[in-house]
């Protein structure tokens, strides 16, 4: 502390209000302890310095006060201290946490264009990828089971999906019920975006799969979901300011929820434009043309399934086969399963650039088939 404009060490201090005196001081003048209480501390605050007291009257107030007294405003002092201490220790962690949600809701630049007030301008992007999946018969679900039995379901599958998404680097863009939405090249760049896409797609099944429904009671089973994919533009940007929700614009997402809600169940439906990204990206995975379908609002689609490692039979592929259609002697041939699903147009088309005329062609042969 400051006594008299004059520093003086804390032992220094219980020293002379003990002892009333200071190292290298004479020893201070003692009065009556109502001094101190009355007149030291009001007369010690003027602004007008000549009117304060002197060194030698704050000696003697100080060293009036019971060496209780001194010991307790010590104590006090020191629990201030810790108090501040631990404020601050609790505001800057409450300020790394309030910064790490941020960053698990927007992408870093977003981040950081909200903690410098500044208004969040929309991006386009040329070429991301967005998966969509939702659960198998969730109306049913809800209406059989207790609210919080149904947002325990929810939280154990996308604690699962978070995990995932971490693991193959793609950005989850939102939850809506028992929808969860997903992007891939939005927030850093990404070559192989559509693989990213489908590797999740795959594992996110796995999950869904080995998700019971209730774990009280395992008999009911586990969860069933379908999961649709598409690539293509969109424009990304935060809207409102009042509880602020990271958007993608665009027929993009659209198409992606169509592609979404027209599959399967424990199926993955990509569009034309996912497919022929994910032929150049991962050749090796298993695709299967699904033909043209009706898509509420796109009219007729030509779409594809993705089949997981090991896929033998399914619905689509069986159809085929029961039809007589000649894909049935290419899918039945040794080729790699790319080239025995997708069969040789797609193969020589991604080996080819890219052309509207040749994607035609390509679109035409499969037709034929």
């Amino acid at each position: 502390p400051v006594v008299g404009r004059v520093l003086v060490w804390r032992d220094d201090v219980r020293d002379f209000c003990s002892q009333g005196t200071l190292p290298g001081r004479r020893s201070a003048v003692h009065v009556d302890a109502r001094a101190v209480r009355e007149g030291a501390g009001p007369a010690s605050w003027r602004t007008d310095p000549g009117r304060r007291p002197s060194f030698q009257e704050i000696k003697a107030l100080v060293a009036a006060l019971p060496q209780s007294k001194v010991d307790e405003w010590f104590r006090a002092k020191e629990s201030k201290r810790e108090r501040q201490r631990s404020q601050v220790e609790s505001d800057s962690g409450c300020q790394l946490s309030a910064s790490m949600l941020l960053h698990n809701i927007f992408p870093h630049k977003i981040v950081k264009a909200l903690q410098m007030g500044k208004k969040v301008e929309p991006e386009h992007h040329d070429m991301v990828t967005i998966f969509f999946c939702d659960i198998v018969g969730f109306t049913d679900i809800s209406r059989n089971f207790e609210p919080m039995q149904v947002m325990d379901m929810l939280d154990r599958l996308y604690l699962l999906f978070d995990k995932l998404s971490r693991e193959h680097d793609i950005f989850k863009v939102e939850t809506i019920g028992d929808a969860y939405m997903a992007v891939s090249n939005l927030v850093k760049d990404q070559d192989d975006h559509t693989k990213r896409i489908a590797s999740f797609a795959i594992d996110a099944i796995q999950m869904a799969n080995q998700t019971m429904l209730d774990e009280t009671r395992p008999e009911l089973g586990c969860v069933n979901i379908r999961v649709g994919f598409h690539s293509g533009p969109v424009v990304a940007s935060v809207v409102g300011n009042m509880n602020p929700r990271f958007c993608l614009f665009g027929d993009t997402v659209n198409t992606a929820s169509r592609m979404e809600s027209t599959s399967e169940k424990n199926r993955i439906h990509m569009s034309e434009a996912a497919t022929m990204n994910l032929l150049q990206q991962a050749p090796h995975l298993d695709v299967e043309c699904r033909g043209r379908i009706q898509v509420k609002g796109k009219g007729e689609q030509l779409t594809f399934w993705l089949n997981p490692p090991g896929h033998r039979e399914d619905v689509g592929f069986s159809r085929l086969r029961d039809s007589d259609s000649p894909a049935s002697e290419a899918v039945s041939s040794s080729k790699p399963p790319m080239v025995g699903r997708i069969w040789g147009p797609i193969c020589s088309y991604v080996s080819s650039p890219v052309s509207s005329q040749s994607n035609g062609k390509v679109l035409n042969e499969m037709e034929s088939l």
